[in-house]
């Protein structure tokens, strides 16, 4: 069995071979995982992180797909579990990660 981020980082591979349903399988796998470690524990910044990079990368693979409100909704939902990080803990990657994701947010 892969971990969430073992599957999020085959993930990219796939899309950048343009294997887009593939890709798309493999972050949906990982978000799923990582949603109910986050549920099970809210407060663990890593599997929170872990979750919203899932997200951008679910987002990545849908707008690939040309799904734009599927990668909205992930993007979305990434920014925010990012943004609530930051503000328990100012940090410049998080902070970096948050602007990644207003710009593709458009």
């Amino acid at each position: 069995m892969r971990s969430p981020d073992d599957l999020t980082k085959l993930g990219h591979a796939l899309q950048a071979n343009g294997e887009i349903e593939n890709a798309l399988t493999k972050h949906k796998r990982s978000v799923a995982m990582l949603e109910k470690l986050h549920h099970a524990d809210a407060e663990n910044f890593m599997v929170a992180h872990t979750l919203a990079l899932s997200l951008e990368g679910l987002g990545d693979v849908s707008k690939a797909k040309q799904d734009f409100t599927k990668a909205l909704e992930s993007y979305r939902r990434g920014l925010l579990i990012e943004e609530r990080l930051n503000s328990l803990a100012e940090n410049y990657e998080l902070q970096i990660k948050i602007a990644q994701l207003y710009f593709k947010l458009g």
